[in-house]
């Protein structure tokens, strides 16, 4: 019983120091980031109405629809902030004109990091040409293949079934013939409440273009209706797939020390992001002096994207320990984030 009892001790004390031993030198961590700089940082996100033309209700649906896909972004719409816009008497045209100060107090009120504006511009399905023309065409002549004796070839149509074997000629004959091209076009402008003004517009547009003659089996016009939510749907697609978060990779030290910290570890290593989070605020409030604490939940709110919050916990860490290497450069990537948005705000 006593050997059993060491041999697991054992073995515990050696993966507590290979895990400890691998952070020491720094281990390989995911890091989701969005693919536009202008949305780094922006984790809750307002989305106001879409303006525009009719179909503008069709489209905020399918645009927080796809935002909330990505599970990336936490999105708001005007009914979860309605009573706080009611509250401040704020409306949407009060955020677009407001100055960096008054974005940063309303980020406040909405407890929100950005707010993305939307205007449907154009969905237009126009007949482009619309006429005849003279194809070449095999056409029945009304009479039957014959064989050598004269008597009438069979053949197997589609089913199986034997059917008389058509006699066709080429002919030149009219057929009609249209062509068509759909286009819809949508801003979208980015309002980043953390730099304080709009960072960024996007302009997306898409065509589709059928050439379609009378006749021809094997492609038909879609309804017009079919065709404008292809549209929205590219528009939207487009513009999500730019400020979708991609994975990313960083070597990293983890602050160990205490189980907590290393029990944490354990889930990062497996980028479950939010469990590790969690083990390390349970040890925040049993350790309020321990800095690496701080450091690993800061690296843990990085690497889901929340940089608001990550800067928080690096510069707590680097309060009780400023001498330390790697609270300081956690806090360099984040200000670099902001540096770079600030230059979009800018230009």
């Amino acid at each position: 019983m006593r050997s059993g009892a060491f041999a697991r001790r054992l073995a515990s004390l050696v993966l507590v120091s290979l895990i400890i031993g691998a952070c020491a030198s720094g281990i390989q961590l995911q890091f989701k980031r969005p693919k536009q700089i202008a949305f780094a940082g922006i984790k809750r996100l307002v989305v106001a109405p879409v303006t525009g033309i009719k179909q503008r209700h069709q489209l905020e649906e399918k645009l927080v629809a796809a935002l909330a896909k990505t599970g990336f972004y936490q999105v708001l719409r005007d009914a979860d902030i309605h009573n706080v816009m009611q509250k401040y008497e704020l409306s949407y045209d009060d955020i677009a004109a407001a100055d960096s100060a008054k974005l940063n107090e309303i980020a406040g009120w909405l407890e929100a990091d950005g707010i993305l504006f939307c205007e449907l511009k154009t969905l237009d399905v126009d007949y482009m040409a619309l006429g005849k023309q003279k194809v070449e065409k095999l056409v029945w002549t009304g009479e039957y293949e014959r064989d050598k004796y004269g008597e009438i070839i069979e053949v197997e149509d589609s089913t199986g079934a034997k059917v008389k074997k058509k006699k066709l000629k080429v002919m030149f004959v009219d057929q009609k013939f249209q062509l068509r091209d759909a286009k819809g076009e949508a801003i979208f402008r980015l309002i980043d409440f953390q730099t304080g003004g709009m960072i960024g517009t996007w302009n997306k547009e898409e065509h589709i273009i059928e050439d379609i003659v009378e006749g021809d089996k094997s492609t038909q016009f879609r309804a017009e209706n079919e065709i404008r939510q292809t549209l929205l749907n590219k528009i939207v697609q487009g513009f999500v797939e730019e400020i979708a978060p991609k994975v990313q990779f960083m070597k990293l030290e983890l602050a160990t020390g205490i189980a907590e910290l290393d029990s944490g570890i354990a889930f990062a290593r497996q980028n479950k992001w939010h469990q590790a989070i969690e083990v390390w605020q349970r040890a925040e409030g049993k350790y309020p002096n321990n800095a690496g604490i701080y450091y690993n939940i800061g690296i843990g709110y990085e690497a889901i994207g929340d940089l608001k919050l990550a800067q928080q916990y690096f510069l707590k860490a680097k309060l009780i320990d400023p001498k330390n290497k790697n609270y300081e450069r956690a806090l360099q990537r984040i200000q670099k984030i902001w540096a770079e948005k600030e230059r979009l705000l800018v230009h």
